[in-house]
């Protein structure tokens, strides 16, 4: 049987899985990730070498399904977690670790590019707000801080496109992906302000359309890789895109959200619109997305149940959420601000961190955990509001993908929020399904990406929201947004204190006093 061989590389996993040119997912392998790390400075780091073992050891699990006997692979292609840059020296080697979508040190260096732009205008201007997540405050915090490394640095790669280049000896990224460095009235780098900054224009890769071909999967790499020798590989784009693409939201109308250990929501829309603190980007034909990514998601629940469950004895947060319905709650509601890394939309601070707001003495396990959810839908609910304000481009409905997509209360929770459809789709790994759409259009199987979603696209279930519980959320929300507004200075206060060695004596050795 003819398949595409796709892979998702996420937050803390990596997956790859076989996908039939019909859009039936033959079977799916997983490679878990080293946990994500980030200090009290805003350091997030990791060895972009483990990108590739855990390839490796994704296709060699699914070699070994049986599902896979047989199938004949015509193509592959890449989805993957954006947002996190590898600097590669003339040889293809990495010059230091790759900084995470969780890194928060460039701040100074993004602020110097904010007034470069103010002061040249339009043509100087990248899509979205420029931040310490953006990849040229991240590139800049490099050159500046560690100037030896940079030197050596001939070219800055996404995590899809580093392995896209140790597969096939290219140096390419997608149009979608990097549209945040790409000037908005010209559609090309923006050379103008890489030259007022003083980066090199030509450490970032050419750009082409996710489904381009790229080349083919060289001969000579280790087992299993070596089996996918001329196969040819198409340059794919982000999880979100792919995600999207894989529940059938790149298309007008529709509001896409990816609710895995991180959050991503936005609209699609035909107009373009400038919107303080979201992001706004290409999206597919004659398309555009207003929302962008947040730090929160389901890493929040799991973070509640290590920390007061125990590492130990924590549930996983799905079978958390299976029976909490049924658990009795509060007439209080606890607020939740789930900012425990910091922020990107619609906020972009890094400092911000999380509160618990309203405790009373009988508030329980249950409150908690609905607190977590509704917080979480929350900021969904807030990128939603700022992104249709104004606008006359209807919002008819909601597509989720992601894990957190499982559970039917999470999904109910996020709709009566929200006070929209949420439609979830079948088959649980869209951005595996999304990346192998982009190769089969590739292909020729399907004429574009709006045939292949119409044609390989199935609904599993529609959760319409409730009017009494939207009531609810409705007045929720705003004392949600009352206590973002009051109390987020705070927690960033607390955090730059911690950076300037507040705490230091604190000592943390694990053992009890006296």
């Amino acid at each position: 049987m003819k398949c595409i061989l796709a892979y998702d590389i996420g937050g803390t996993s990596l997956r790859a899985g076989l996908v039939s040119v019909t859009g039936d997912s033959l079977c799916v392998a997983y490679a878990a990730l080293p946990q994500l790390e980030m200090s009290t400075a805003g350091f997030s780091e990791i060895d972009p070498e483990e990108w590739w073992g855990h390839l490796c050891k994704a296709t060699a699990s699914l070699f070994e399904s049986p599902h896979a006997s047989g199938a004949e692979i015509v193509g592959l292609s890449l989805s993957g977690l954006t947002r996190t840059q590898i600097f590669l020296d003339r040889e293809g080697r990495p010059v230091r670790h790759a900084l995470t979508w969780a890194d928060a040190r460039a701040t100074a260096q993004a602020d110097r590019i904010i007034q470069v732009q103010d002061r040249m205008g339009p043509p100087g201007k990248t899509f979205g707000p420029v931040n310490a997540f953006h990849t040229l405050a991240r590139v800049l915090w490099v050159k500046e801080q560690e100037p030896e490394r940079f030197e050596r640095v001939t070219t800055v790669l996404e995590p899809k496109d580093y392995l896209n280049f140790l597969l096939t000896g290219e140096r390419a990224g997608d149009n979608l992906s990097l549209s945040r460095v790409m000037s908005v009235s010209e559609n090309s780098l923006a050379y103008g302000l890489l030259e007022e900054i003083g980066l090199p224009k030509e450490i970032f890769p050419s750009l082409r359309n996710p489904w381009d071909p790229l080349g083919a999967v060289r001969s000579g790499l280790e087992p299993p890789m070596d089996r996918l020798a001329g196969v040819p590989v198409f340059v794919g784009a982000m999880d979100a895109w792919c995600g999207a693409l894989g529940i059938g939201a790149v298309r007008a109308g529709r509001a896409f959200n990816a609710s895995g250990t991180s959050e991503v929501f936005g609209i699609a829309t035909q107009t373009y619109r400038e919107i303080a603190g979201l992001v706004t980007q290409p999206w597919g034909k004659d398309l555009f997305l207003t929302g962008g990514p947040s730090q929160a998601g389901a890493d929040c629940l799991a973070w509640y149940l290590e920390a007061f469950e125990g590492e130990d004895r924590a549930l996983k947060p799905g079978v958390a959420l299976k029976d909490l319905q049924a658990l009795k709650r509060q007439p209080e509601p606890i607020l939740f601000l789930p900012y425990l890394r910091g922020e990107r939309v619609p906020l972009w601070q890094p400092d911000a961190r999380g509160l618990f707001i309203g405790l009373n003495r009988r508030h329980r396990r249950a409150d908690f955990l609905w607190a977590v959810l509704e917080g979480v839908a929350f900021s969904n609910r807030q990128v939603l509001d700022l992104a249709t304000k104004g606008s006359h481009e209807l919002v008819k409905e909601v597509r989720i993908t992601g894990g957190a997509a499982e559970s039917d209360v999470w999904c109910q929770t996020k709709a009566d929020v929200l006070n929209l459809p949420l439609v979830r789709t079948q088959g649980k790994e869209a951005a595996l399904r999304g990346a192998a759409m982009v190769a089969l259009v590739g292909l020729g199987e399907y004429a574009d990406t709006a045939e292949c979603q119409e044609r390989l696209v199935r609904l599993d279930r529609v959760f319409e929201p409730r009017k009494e519980r939207a009531r609810f959320y409705d007045r929720l929300f705003q004392r949600w947004v009352e206590a973002q507004k009051a109390l987020l200075p705070l927690t960033e206060s607390l955090t730059r204190d911690v950076r300037e060695g507040f705490g230091a004596e604190i000592k943390t050795t694990g053992r009890k006093d006296g």
